[in-house]
């Protein structure tokens, strides 16, 4: 798939919170795994109790709406996506959890952080629609401090 279509694509289905919580409903009706996704990705969580992190591709939250009994009260957390209204969308979602959070528009091929900031960076459900693949896994490197941790889960373009 060309960077221009898969652009397209990726405009399609996230720039819109409507449209990303359409296709959370699609994924929560019809799964077959009786386990939360969202809790399963925390499972994968071995961050310190005092920890630096950076979601990118937050989308409406629901990493942190479904696991927020489990937030290390320690833990300084960014939340960041592309674009605006998603980031909007996770603000107003994230308003009642019982932890601060730090929200920023963050384009994953430009972090604009300095290099090793984060103790950890997440990125659930993103890469396989980044246009730069190779800019972005760079980009998260170079934020990622020495010994810190990058937790990614993606699927296929066409695992629906």
């Amino acid at each position: 798939m060309d960077d221009q279509i898969r652009q397209e694509k990726f405009n399609q289905q996230y720039k819109n919170p409507s449209n990303f919580a359409k296709r959370r409903v699609l994924h929560e009706k019809f799964s077959t795994n009786k386990y939360d996704w969202y809790k399963w990705v925390f499972d994968h969580f071995d961050f310190s109790v005092k920890c630096k992190v950076l979601e990118l591709g937050v989308g409406i939250g629901t990493l942190w709406l479904n696991n927020q009994e489990r937030i290390k009260k320690d833990w300084d957390i960014t939340l960041s996506d592309f674009y605006q209204e998603m980031l909007d969308k996770a603000r107003q979602n994230l308003e009642k959890v019982n932890h601060p959070f730090h929200f920023q528009q963050i384009s994953v091929e430009n972090i604009p952080y300095p290099d090793a900031t984060f103790d950890a960076v997440i990125g659930n459900g993103l890469l396989y629609l980044v246009p730069n693949l190779e800019k972005a896994i760079k980009e998260i490197a170079r934020v990622i401090k020495p010994g810190g941790t990058f937790i990614a889960s993606t699927s296929g373009g066409k695992y629906m």
